[in-house]
């Protein structure tokens, strides 16, 4: 029932695809219509778009009070000079509030400004004080950690003094023969001489005597430093004062310079705000434009195409000789079919480039118009597009189209009743025992459908037939002598 997507309402890729067939078939076909039919429409939803979007955005502007570019640039010059207005306002204000301020006002400033940078110079001091602090103890502990590893020093030295070696304590060797006045490790000579001994006294009381000077540095620089934090905890107390006295003085000094100014401020953000509004809308409304200049192109460029589109179609429709007999072969297969409502007067309409196959009565006119569009689902629908389809087939066969030479009817009478539309059930299948023997003996039909209508006893073309049914749960595939085409089809 969809040999072709031929309908108004179908798929815009399925609907095209399905003209070039039959284009194809009856002669039409030509390379550049469809070209230009893709191409047209294409540019056709390009330009509506744009012209949507340009609606789009009138419409929010209208929304907006504003109509057109040139009111949106009235409104901004507006806003402008407003803005200008109130520099200038807030401006005066503030000249006249500040030749008013006290005197008081400003000594008091200038005394908290002092503290301030009293107390900033206090804390570089204290700063520098910690720094220098810490360098002294790091100093201190370095001396500490050097006397205690030379009191080892001389502790292993007395202790080894006694101690007579008879191997290497590095290698573990025999040690070689020395004479009795020579080391029998090193091989240097003994020696009585207590100046070494003196050097390390005089080193360590040296080492002590450096550890006391850094303490007592470290202990002046810590005075230095608890002298400076007293002074600062001071200076910050009349800071803190000052701050206050300035702040006391400030909120006395409520004027109505000062208060008219503040409105003025107030004013102009809430002019300026809207005015950086009105330039994000301008971006709008240029779009507008440029969507309107897109749209005008656009459509000049379709009038080019349907131009161009219509010579083709005139240069490819010329011979309707073809269409004419495709024509017939269908009111012949809808009236060997013995379907119920078309007789061999009906007139039959396939128009280009719609090619929708469209069935009247004659002296009705247009009053009842039988089309894949219309028809109901009552079967009568499914027979009108297979006789379609078997006309199609019969027209390629008559004029040589490659058109695979293979029909697939998948259920007919699926909505018919074989008993209560007896004449169609029967119709349907002579015409096909007809055309099998005559126009259609070198195309392959495969029938599906629920009841079978056999041959004439005359039949002489090569039939088979066979029936299918579903594999029985439990039963092995192999033994249905029945199969569906599937397989494995277990459905019901």
């Amino acid at each position: 029932s969809s040999f072709f997507h031929l309908e108004k309402d179908g798929d815009i890729p399925k609907r095209l695809k399905s003209r070039d067939v039959l284009r194809f078939l009856i002669g039409f076909y030509q390379e550049k219509v469809t070209e230009l039919e893709v191409e047209l429409e294409s540019c056709r939803k390009k330009r509506i778009s744009g012209e949507a979007g340009a609606l789009a955005i009138r419409n929010a502007l209208k929304d907006m009070d504003i109509s057109s570019e040139y009111e949106l640039e009235e409104r901004k010059n507006s806003l402008n000079l407003k803005i200008e207005r109130l520099d200038s306002e807030i401006m005066s204000v503030r000249e006249e509030a500040n030749s008013q301020v006290p005197h008081g006002i400003d000594e008091l400033r200038n005394i908290a400004r002092k503290y301030a940078e009293e107390v900033s110079y206090l804390d570089n001091s204290s700063m520098e004080l910690k720094e220098s602090i810490a360098k002294f103890k790091t100093h201190k502990n370095e001396l500490l950690s050097l006397s205690s590893r030379f009191r080892r020093s001389q502790s292993a030295r007395r202790v080894l003094s006694g101690v007579q070696f008879a191997d290497c304590p590095s290698c573990g060797l025999d040690l070689p023969v020395r004479e009795s006045e020579a080391c029998p490790v090193c091989g240097q000579i003994h020696t009585t001489d207590p100046v070494r001994n003196l050097d390390n006294a005089i080193a360590e009381k040296d080492l002590n005597d450096r550890v006391a000077e850094l303490s007592e540095l470290v202990f002046n620089k810590e005075e230095a430093l608890r002298k400076l934090e007293r002074i600062r905890a001071s200076i910050v107390q009349e800071r803190n004062r000052a701050d206050d006295n300035l702040g006391r003085a400030s909120r006395n000094y409520d004027s109505v310079f000062l208060s008219h100014g503040l409105e003025l401020e107030k004013s102009r953000s809430s002019l300026v705000q809207e005015l950086h509004d009105l330039s994000r809308i301008q971006v709008m409304v240029n779009k507008i434009q440029e969507f309107g200049d897109i749209a005008d192109q656009l459509l000049k460029e379709e009038q080019k195409i349907r131009e161009k589109l219509s010579e083709a179609r005139m240069k490819a429709e010329k011979d309707t000789q073809n269409l004419d007999r495709l024509k017939v072969l269908f009111l012949d297969c809808l009236t060997r079919a013995k379907i119920s409502g078309f007789w061999p007067d009906d007139i039959v309409r396939i128009e280009s480039p719609f090619f929708l196959p469209e069935i009247s009565s004659k002296g009705i006119g247009d009053l009842a118009i039988s089309s894949f569009s219309n028809l109901g689902s009552g079967g009568k629908k499914t027979l009108f597009k297979c006789c379609f389809a078997i006309a199609v087939h019969r027209l390629a066969t008559e004029i040589g189209a490659l058109l695979p030479s293979l029909l697939i009817i998948d259920s007919p009478m699926k909505n018919i009743s074989e008993r209560e539309n007896r004449a169609q059930f029967e119709g349907f299948f002579s015409l096909l025992y007809e055309l099998v023997e005559d126009e259609l003996k070198g195309t392959q039909i495969i029938l599906i459908d629920k009841e079978l209508c056999s041959p004439p006893p005359n039949f002489k073309a090569r039939y088979f037939s066979r029936h299918m049914r579903p594999n029985e749960r439990n039963v092995s595939p192999e033994d249905n002598l029945f199969p569906p085409l599937i397989s494995y089809y277990q459905g019901k």
